[in-house]
């Protein structure tokens, strides 16, 4: 009787802090979202969807998520391979000192960032962000799909090589679509930090026509002063991708943080 009333009152205290968190994770939302209709709906939203020049934000970030998608998932399942089934020097130490990476906070890196961008004439150019978000997502995308491709059995490897499939198509052939479920959720999560990524493009882009949607809101605070429902529904327009993303994705998520938990 005694544990069931200890199990019962941690339950409520779970179930407590879920709520709290919750409701503090909601009401700046639904704030924003009452915001985006003060001063009339259809002008706000009208506001940011009909003017051509907020198309060109969305473009922006689009290729830039796409170039950090693909060189991301390439560099990521290329090293985790390798660190996962091949044996070479220092493999231990490197591969620490590639994790370590998450460690850092990206801002410590903003100057390093900035003057290389602008020795390579980089300014005022969407492309400049790419390799910043390559670098960041590197180490959780690493280890995420090395410890995937580490509870894949050693066996399989060791038959497709007895019947003489090279490295190369070990990888290709059983590696990759075997670790899908851990390449689609370092996919999403390298998607959300670059279309959210507010800090970079704020420095690194001051031309209107090379900036990407986190800096939509700027563009109503300059033209339209503080009108707070034109920067709340660009604030919704922005947010949508994001919701539809964790909408339809939610369970590769939960398919890709448990994978290679248990073997």
């Amino acid at each position: 009787m005694i544990f069931d009333r200890k199990d019962l009152f941690g339950r409520t205290v779970v179930q407590v802090v879920i709520v709290i968190m919750g409701i503090l994770w909601l009401y700046p939302l639904v704030r924003m979202v009452l915001k985006s209709f003060e001063g009339g709906f259809v002008n706000n939203y009208s506001a940011v969807f009909l003017d051509a020049g907020v198309y060109r934000y969305f473009w922006n970030s689009i290729v830039v998520a796409a170039m950090d998608i693909a060189l991301t998932i390439t560099c990521v399942t290329l090293a985790a391979y390798a660190f996962s089934r091949l044996r070479f020097p220092l493999r231990t130490p490197l591969f620490l000192i590639l994790i370590v990476g998450m460690m850092i906070p990206g801002a410590g890196f903003i100057i390093p960032w900035f003057l290389t961008i602008k020795q390579l004439g980089l300014v005022d150019n969407p492309l400049s962000l790419v390799g910043p978000h390559v670098a960041g997502g590197i180490p959780f995308g690493l280890m995420l799909i090395r410890t995937f491709f580490d509870g894949i059995p050693k066996e399989i490897n060791e038959a497709a090589t007895i019947d003489g499939a090279s490295k190369h198509t070990i990888f290709r052939s059983i590696y990759l679509p075997l670790g899908m479920p851990a390449i689609a959720t370092v996919t999403i999560y390298t998607f959300l930090g670059s279309w959210n990524d507010y800090l970079l493009p704020l420095i690194f882009l001051q031309d209107p026509a090379s900036m990407t949607v986190t800096l939509l809101p700027q563009k109503f605070v300059v033209f339209a002063g503080s009108n707070y429902g034109k920067i709340s529904a660009a604030l919704m327009a922005i947010s949508i991708p994001i919701f539809l993303v964790y909408f339809f994705c939610q369970r590769f998520l939960e398919k890709g943080l448990t994978a290679g938990s248990v073997k």
